[in-house]
């Protein structure tokens, strides 16, 4: 199982100091968990439970356990 982190804005937890989201990111890295700030989605496939996104490095896609119109679970498999 892998967990992606899609955030719109520069870092995880916008506004807060960015040493310690700094932090926070590393250690989150560390987990396996891959992080994509400054990202936007692009589609969400509700009945393929699959979400295209997109930042400076290209388009993204991402398979997920399940989803809704509020919310895409995060745990997911990548399969880019």
């Amino acid at each position: 199982m892998k967990v992606t982190n899609v955030e719109m804005a520069d870092q995880l937890l916008p506004g807060e100091d960015k040493d310690v989201v700094g932090i926070l990111h590393k250690q989150h890295e560390s987990d396996g968990v891959v992080i994509y700030p400054s990202t936007r989605l692009k589609d969400l496939n509700k009945d393929q439970k699959k979400a295209i996104f997109e930042n400076d490095k290209g388009l993204h896609e991402v398979q997920s356990l399940g989803c809704t119109r509020e919310l895409f679970l995060n745990i997911s498999t990548d399969f880019s």
